[in-house]
């Protein structure tokens, strides 16, 4: 298989998946690249977006940062929030889809 060839497949798998998964991914490829070119969030301002829409995050992101430190663990305790909130009807904000 050509290198071309795998793009393609692999272009083609990541077109299919999203199609089934029915949403958009957010996309943290570094180097500041989503950011520069698309106007991406970076991880904190993910973050701190996150824990000002859902009402089920119970304090500022900035206690999340000092008490965590690390950004994937802060993810993972906000994703259980979310998980909580779901279908509440009480989100502070909207996501765009």
């Amino acid at each position: 298989m050509s290198y071309e060839q795998y793009q393609a497949e692999v272009c083609e798998d990541i077109k299919t998946c999203l199609q089934d998964m029915g949403c958009q991914p957010i996309l943290f490829i570094g180097s500041g690249i989503s950011k520069r070119y698309f106007g991406a969030p970076n991880w904190e301002q993910l973050l701190r977006y996150l824990a000002n829409i859902c009402p089920e995050i119970q304090h500022e992101f900035v206690y999340y940062k000092q008490k965590y430190r690390d950004p994937i663990e802060i993810g993972q305790i906000f994703t259980e929030s979310f998980r909580e909130g779901m279908g509440l009807g009480r989100w502070k904000g909207s996501v765009s889809s």
